[in-house]
């Protein structure tokens, strides 16, 4: 079962074959109404240098995923990846409307740390003696009903929209386009 890896604090889930952007399912996350000094309901996924190709941050520069709000309400839904420690890494604020999908985008271009113990001398001292795990965590400010799907890193993209064509700049019969990455 896809949710075993998570950790859900005050939290339903179940995979449903309902409301999904990517494959045949889904997971139906149920956030509970907080409790009066208690910590926000949210669901974590650890991501262990397993789950990265050669262990390496470096080529990616986002973290997407699809959250599908079905209620008549917007979710606010806070999202990012932190330290076991709670020390948040990359987050950001998302605002679900009703009855929409969303493609939600972390940044993660500035995780430079390889997840491996020969590269962990690139990082200020701090760092070296950190967890080599972060985790991506979910974080519902009311009590919400959501989809969530495609979870997935990105690589860096070329923005073909701000892309430059300069036509045969020297006259020898070839086009140069000139363009920047996502980064």
């Amino acid at each position: 079962n896809a949710l075993k890896k998570w950790q859900l604090k005050n939290v339903e889930a179940q995979i449903v074959s309902e409301n999904e952007t990517e494959g045949h399912s889904s997971a139906h996350l149920v956030f509970k109404e907080r409790r009066e000094k208690a910590k926000w309901s949210r669901a974590i996924l650890r991501l262990d240098r397993r789950l990265l190709p050669k262990g390496d941050w470096l080529p990616y520069d986002e973290l997407r995923f699809d959250v599908v709000n079905r209620s008549d309400k917007v979710i606010e839904l806070r999202a990012g990846l932190s330290y076991e420690d709670g020390q948040r890494v990359s987050s950001g604020t998302f605002l679900i409307r009703p009855q929409e999908k969303q493609t939600c985008k972390v940044p993660v271009s500035h995780l430079y740390r390889k997840m491996t113990p020969e590269y962990l001398a690139r990082q200020e001292v701090m760092d070296s003696k950190r967890s080599e795990t972060l985790s991506f965590y979910l974080l519902a400010i009311a009590e919400d009903s959501l989809f969530l799907d495609n979870i997935r890193l990105v690589a860096d993209e070329i923005r073909v929209d701000e892309a430059v064509l300069l036509d045969d700049p020297f006259g020898s019969g070839q086009i140069t386009v000139v363009c920047n990455l996502n980064r």
